[in-house]
């Protein structure tokens, strides 16, 4: 009976080591999973920075490009505007006009408006 005891109470410290053990290993496994997911959260952060700086580069560099093909445009239209003459002048002129008509027509309907507020043909009256 002496030996039941010995080799039940072996058997119950092996598996309270074995638990010990295991319990480390989680530990581990756990610490390990936590650096695994901090690293993984750095490089997606990381990447979404440079990924959204290539895309403003490339934004920017498009903005450029058309910027620098519409001065183009417009110095070959009114170098042809110059060839044509006075005609050619009066037509770029118009076109002109017509591309910005709606700033236009809304500055010139502005200036109307606070030319008519202030001679008195129209009264505006604020929190009646």
């Amino acid at each position: 009976m002496t030996d039941d005891r010995r080799d039940s109470s072996a058997f119950i410290s092996a598996i309270e080591g074995l638990r010990t053990e295991i319990s480390g290993l989680r530990d581990d496994v756990r610490e390990d999973i936590k650096e695994i997911r901090e690293d993984l959260e750095r490089a997606v952060t990381n990447y979404a920075i440079t990924h959204g700086h290539e895309h403003q580069a490339e934004r920017d560099d498009s903005r450029a490009a058309h910027d620098r093909f519409d001065t183009f445009i417009r110095n070959a239209e009114l170098a042809q505007a110059r060839r044509d003459g006075a005609i050619g002048i009066f037509r770029f002129v118009i076109e002109t006009l017509a591309r910005y008509a709606r700033p236009i027509a809304t500055v010139l309907l502005g200036l109307a408006a606070l030319i008519a507020a202030g001679s008195g043909a129209i009264q505006i009256q604020v929190g009646q």
